[in-house]
């Protein structure tokens, strides 16, 4: 299970970095909850179901030309893999580029993805697997 979850958080990370909702959403759970790292840069809060990613996506592409995660390293515990990476961008009104630390925690259900809890510290990712 634990190569299926590393490979599906490969997959989803191409997949966002493409626009891709509709490809991400088929790796999801019908109730995937995404609680995003950078809450300033779209409306912030959680996005739930296929409905919260179209709009997270949406959101993204209204307030970044360009947005990416980059991945440094992955590391899997059971059903949660975490990524420990950057974000990097350009904002759409700005045209300022953007290069922060970025990690995230997947959370799996079965084979899919449940969650995705994302921060701007390694630290709080780290913390948030119990990998601290």
């Amino acid at each position: 299970m634990s190569e299926q979850n590393l490979e599906s958080v490969r997959r989803g990370i191409e997949l966002f970095n493409a626009g891709d909702a509709a490809g991400f959403a088929e790796l999801a759970t019908e109730d995937f909850v995404w609680v995003p790292a950078l809450p300033g840069a779209v409306t912030g809060g959680r996005y739930v179901g296929r409905d919260g990613i179209d709009r997270y996506f949406s959101e993204v592409a209204e307030t970044w030309e360009r947005l990416a995660v980059e991945c440094d390293q992955l590391r899997d515990r059971d059903d949660v893999v975490v990524l420990l990476g950057r974000a990097v961008g350009r904002g759409v009104g700005s045209g300022a580029d953007v290069e922060t630390p970025f990690g995230f925690v997947a959370k799996f259900r079965g084979a899919r993805l449940a969650a995705v809890d994302a921060f701007l510290d390694y630290g709080e990712t780290l913390s948030a697997a119990g990998l601290a």
